[in-house]
């Protein structure tokens, strides 16, 4: 608290209290708002509704985890077109789940394997190998495990999709009720 010496008249010079400091939240916290957060809210602005959002950002996440790598961003760009989406909340989506996506994938091609009764891949380490020893083959072998994880997929996205759908219906509804009363 300042207070200036020589000065007798309080009310031409009142003393001002200074809050403490607003605790930073973090980088990662900062990335997450810029890059996350406010496009969406930006959408919100552009007049998009909670549902057309949600709906957007339902099928970029679940075709973000479609298991051949390198077709999701083609796959989310048609959805869009075909749909009259958001392509960048689309998009948005699809890039975020791509980490959980590298996670469960090797699990994801053992459930094909385990539903079509066929042997199990133990780890990534044994896809190196095997690309290493001879590629042709693993190419071959792989394909099969990659097309048995497609159908894991198939069954998997349209329960992920619907309750991922209402899940951002709400959630977004929720903000889009907070940023038009602010």
């Amino acid at each position: 608290m300042y207070q200036p010496e020589n000065i007798e008249n309080e009310e031409l010079y009142p003393v001002i209290e200074v809050a403490a400091p607003v605790k930073k939240r973090g980088r990662v916290w900062e990335y997450c708002y810029t890059k996350i957060l406010t496009p969406i809210l930006n959408q919100f602005r552009q007049g998009v509704s909670a549902e057309k959002l949600a709906l957007a950002f339902s099928i970029g996440a679940v075709i973000g985890f479609f298991p051949i790598i390198g077709t999701t961003t083609f796959l989310c760009t048609v959805f869009s077109v075909k749909l009259k989406l958001n392509l960048p909340v689309v998009q948005l989506a699809n890039h975020l789940v791509f980490v959980p996506f590298l996670l469960i994938f090797i699990p994801m091609l053992n459930l094909g394997a385990y539903i079509f009764q066929q042997p199990e891949l133990k780890n990534a380490s044994q896809i190196v190998e095997m690309f290493k020893d001879s590629p042709w083959h693993a190419l071959r072998f792989f394909l099969f495990d990659v097309l048995r994880a497609i159908a894991v997929w198939a069954a998997i996205a349209p329960v992920l999709g619907i309750g991922l759908y209402f899940s951002l219906k709400y959630i977004f509804g929720k903000m889009a009720r907070k940023k038009s009363s602010l």
